[in-house]
């Protein structure tokens, strides 16, 4: 276990093993592999060894990524901190380690998978666009926590199996006239073979674009704490077609989503069906959907059955305690289970983006 510095503005001989004589982008160096190469970003962090920690220090300028890359687990890497087994953890600093500033990343038109089992990307600034997929990917256990994302094309960050994300702010800009049944134009792509999470973020939609599209995998999703505001129209465009979140087909989905707030969509929370699917063990309920054109809305198939001669949804999806302030129109599940329709803003400001509620 070794903790390594980033310091592209660091002026000593460097070898990455203090702030002073931090990897600094461009000299030659020994990584943490043993391999000598110019100590660029996307190198550190692909020859990081399990149990290590690299602190990024805030730069003068940006910090610019140099190709895509997938850092994969070994199978050393694990929960516990110790000498070549544990985490790769990744955190940034502006003066003090853990102070909570965030260097910002460039990340042109690359992509990161973050796959080191257990480990975690903390209190970073990104910015670039990656259409297939997101500017950063997240898996295996790795969490990705205190950190802002913004993409100009394609999602911020895709979620892949077992990958958690907690207290982000992911940003998509696209302008998009038509979003739905893509991926690739939502803010956040969810992609469960194996559950996924995100927990406590801010997702913004500005230009028609959508927060969270759940694709449809075996394996399920959680979306709880969340704010997506979505449809802010801040290019002029008038593209106002995003939705909230996105199933790709709830009925082949599992998971939880509850206390978040969905603000300003075309459709708060859609459900599509995909093929003969006939299952959907799922959970919506305590979120708060606020200004949409419909709440909560998709296939028909989630209200089966409507007769004795329909077949019945082999587990059906529940929605209930739910909030609903000046929708068009609010549930379509037949079932929704005490709601609370609100005659007032629940909210302090949403102009201003303040998503407190009132007392």
């Amino acid at each position: 276990m070794t903790t390594y510095y980033y310091n592209e503005d660091a002026s000593g001989t460097i070898d990455g093993l203090s702030e002073s004589t931090g990897y600094d982008g461009s000299t030659s160096a020994t990584l943490p592999d043993g391999s000598s190469a110019a100590s660029k970003l996307k190198d550190v962090v692909a020859a990081l060894q399990s149990g290590d920690i690299l602190y990024i220090k805030k730069a003068s300028s940006d910090i610019t990524w140099h190709g895509s890359v997938t850092t994969a687990t070994k199978t050393t890497d694990g929960p516990t901190r110790a000498t070549d087994v544990g985490p790769v953890d990744i955190i940034g600093y502006g003066t003090s380690v853990d102070d909570g500033v965030r260097p910002n990343i460039d990340m042109q038109s690359f992509t990161w998978q973050f796959n080191r089992a257990a480990g975690m990307i903390k209190s970073i600034n990104f910015k670039g666009s990656y259409t297939n997929a997101g500017v950063l990917a997240i898996a295996d256990g790795a969490l990705l926590t205190e950190c802002r994302i913004e993409s100009s094309a394609g999602p911020c960050l895709e979620i892949h199996d077992e990958g958690k994300v907690d207290r982000c702010e992911l940003i998509n800009t696209e302008s998009v006239s038509s979003p739905a049944g893509s991926y690739t134009t939502y803010a956040v792509s969810m992609y469960g073979s194996d559950h996924v999470h995100i927990t406590n973020s801010y997702i913004e939609s500005r230009n028609g674009s959508g927060g969270i599209y759940v694709r449809r995998r075996a394996g399920g999703a959680s979306i709880k704490g969340c704010i997506i505001n979505v449809n802010l129209d801040a290019d002029g465009a008038g593209n106002l077609n995003g939705h909230g979140i996105e199933f790709e087909s709830l009925a082949y989905s599992r998971g939880m989503h509850c206390n978040n707030i969905i603000h300003n969509a075309s459709t708060g929370i859609l459900v599509n069906r995909s093929g003969t699917d006939d299952r959907g063990p799922v959970a919506i309920h305590d979120n708060i959907i606020s200004s949409c054109s419909k709440a909560i809305d998709g296939n028909s198939f989630y209200n089966q059955p409507a007769n004795t001669s329909e077949s019945r949804i082999v587990h059906p999806v529940r929605s209930y305690n739910n909030f609903f302030y000046s929708n068009t129109s609010n549930s379509f599940i037949n079932n929704e289970t005490d709601p609370t329709y609100l005659t007032s803003d629940p909210f302090v400001n949403v102009a201003t983006k303040d998503f407190t509620i009132k007392n």
